[in-house]
């Protein structure tokens, strides 16, 4: 339904609570009534209030060819009688065909996948990232790791260094967190049979990737980032073979198969080129079919050319790799600034006393003053005045150098 509200041009006349947007909301109302009530309601009540407008009216045709008849596709009974009092959940729709095609996507950046690699990943295997995981682990007749629970980082290395994994799927928070285990213990599980480590979850920044690279893969591979919803499937992806001179410190990555990307200027609207950044939006061939019990978020999640707004704030280079800043609702004003948290929390793990580390905001007269909280390591000791010497000294510095 969203996909025909949006090639009809009825998306914005939604967002903008226009008449014909209020109608909408009407329309909405219908998953509220039993079924049975559906199509009178519908017939009658909602006819006699529809806008005399060309794109309405086959909008309507299209309603009742899908959804209104009883003979249709996705009948009344289906659909119909949601309660108002529930939640709604954030949960996006797939079809089988998104599946397959966000299957096919990955595998492919998987094409050159050594005969002897073995995949050890710490997402649940219920998770979109981990059904695609298992799928291609069938697919490929080869071994896949995976916890039953939430593994500690003691649990995650411990296993590494007992069933030998050569690619690793981790959190970008986990990673970190395993640095700081191996450092504090002398190194003391090998994590040599290692040859791929691919982080997502949040974007790492340049300088903290080459920490990472340099204190828990002793400079020996590299790290892959990549980037992917449930809505949209994989987005981006470093192939396998991608080596030092292709892969990028603090980049996602580049747009993996059947997967078009455009930044649009959060100032103007309009697409910008290269350096440039701006909200990613994305044209996927494994586009969700909708939130689940949600429409008019779902209808809000795409702008008028049917591309998914992804929220992310990002650019990409001349040479096509991805890059991610931020995101648009965490974005925070003080005195007339925009601060994205994930630079002052990645400053702030930058210290070696500190473990993990958090942004948010409160208000004050002058907008939005950055709190930020920190996670210590053990047996360590450090100061809030030491951190906020540190912070300033190290964004002046990168100021300066802009």
């Amino acid at each position: 339904m969203n996909r025909t509200i949006q090639k009809l041009g009825l998306s914005t006349e939604y967002e903008q609570k226009t008449v014909i947007g209020e109608y909408l909301t009407y329309i909405f109302g219908l998953q509220f009534l039993d079924p049975q009530s559906v199509g009178d309601c519908f017939s009658f009540e909602l006819a006699e209030i529809q806008p005399n407008n060309e794109k309405v009216r086959k909008f309507m045709d299209y309603l009742v060819e899908n959804y209104i008849d009883n003979n249709s596709f996705f009948p009344p009974l289906i659909w119909a009688e949601k309660s108002s009092s529930v939640s709604r959940t954030t949960n996006s729709y797939l079809t089988e065909d998104a599946l397959k095609s966000a299957l096919i996507s990955f595998k492919q950046s998987l094409m050159e996948e050594p005969i002897e690699n073995k995949f050890m990943t710490t997402v649940p295997i219920f998770g979109y990232s981990g059904i695609l995981l298992m799928m291609l682990g069938i697919h490929f007749g080869k071994l896949r790791l995976s916890f039953s629970t939430v593994p500690t980082t003691e649990q995650i290395l411990s296993s590494i260094d007992k069933f030998k994994p050569t690619f690793l799927r981790v959190g970008a928070a986990t990673t970190n967190e395993m640095m700081s285990c191996q450092m504090e213990n002398g190194h003391k599980y090998n994590i040599q049979s290692l040859t791929t480590c691919r982080v997502s979850g949040s974007p790492l920044r340049a300088n903290l990737q080459k920490t990472l690279v340099k204190n828990l893969l002793r400079g020996r591979i590299l790290i892959k980032q990549g980037y992917g919803s449930s809505e949209q499937g994989i987005v981006t992806v470093w192939s396998m073979d991608s080596g030092i001179s292709t892969v990028r410190d603090g980049s996602v990555g580049r747009p993996a198969a059947g997967i078009k990307i455009k930044i649009v200027s959060l100032k103007t609207g309009e697409c910008v080129g290269p350096n440039t950044e701006g909200e990613i939006r994305i044209e996927s061939v494994s586009n969700m079919m909708g939130y689940v019990n949600d429409m008019k978020k779902t209808i809000c999640s795409y702008d008028e050319d049917g591309w998914f707004r992804s929220g992310d704030i990002g650019y990409y280079t001349d040479d096509c790799c991805l890059f991610i800043v931020g995101r648009i609702k965490e974005l925070m004003i003080y005195m007339g600034e925009q601060i994205a948290p994930v630079d002052i929390e990645t400053v702030l793990l930058s210290h070696p006393a500190v473990l993990d580390a958090g942004v948010t905001g409160k208000y004050s007269v002058h907008g939005d003053l950055l709190v930020g909280v920190v996670k210590v390591k053990t047996g360590q000791n450090v100061t809030p005045d030491v951190l906020i010497l540190q912070s300033w000294i190290i964004i002046c510095s990168a100021e300066m150098c802009l």
